[in-house]
């Protein structure tokens, strides 16, 4: 975390240097001094994760934005607030500790929120190339990816059937997640997870063949 990267988090946010040293717990004098000096040059060590956990309290109060290159960045790396950061970046609604599958409604009107928007929805049919490189992952992530591709392409369901499958394709193709991708296997878990949500809700209920 570099002075440039507190420039940057103080514009996009439209927050004063003494509201960003509240949340990284120094004064607001001392992110002025930070500010100040060359912009190749970090942060001490003590405050680097100090100014990243900033920046995901931001994100999740609503004031940093999760387009911004600098969140995009943060979230490629498993840090405290991460999953919570990711989660309201994403459209979820408040969750708490736990796993996924103890969260199924919450996630699953989350998903839904998510395929809602037709920018999402078509940021889905412009990724779809990529889907056989996650189907190469194994015959559960195939059948689950299968499952969601015939939703979306079924004339039977309704538009609105189709926002959960949409939004769990979606939440494939970002480029953060709840865990990063970055840490091996336990990077793909929950995606994997989310898919298997998604599929199980159309399976269970009969929308799909």
């Amino acid at each position: 975390m570099s002075p440039l990267n507190l420039i940057t988090i103080l514009k996009e946010s439209q927050i004063s240097p003494e509201d960003l040293g509240q949340l990284m717990g120094v004064s607001g004098m001392t992110v002025r001094r930070w500010i100040e000096k060359p912009t190749n040059e970090e942060l001490p060590e003590l405050y680097q994760h100090a100014a990243r956990d900033a920046v995901y309290k931001l994100v999740i109060e609503g004031r940093l934005g999760a387009d911004s290159k600098l969140v995009r960045k943060l979230f490629a790396h498993p840090e405290s607030l991460s999953q919570l950061a990711a989660a309201k970046a994403l459209g979820f609604p408040e969750m708490t500790s736990g796993k996924f599958e103890d969260h199924q409604d919450q996630i699953m009107v989350g998903l839904s929120s998510i395929g809602a928007s037709e920018l999402r929805r078509q940021k889905v049919a412009e990724s779809m190339s990529k889907l056989p490189a996650y189907k190469r992952l194994g015959k559960e992530w195939s059948e689950r990816i299968s499952i969601l591709t015939r939703v979306i392409g079924s004339k039977q369901l309704t538009s609105l059937d189709k926002f959960l499958a949409y939004g769990a394709l979606f939440y494939l193709f970002m480029p953060f997640d709840l865990i990063p991708d970055t840490i091996p296997v336990f990077g793909l878990m929950d995606d994997f997870s989310i898919l298997g949500i998604a599929a199980t809700y159309y399976v269970g209920r009969n929308l799909i063949g």
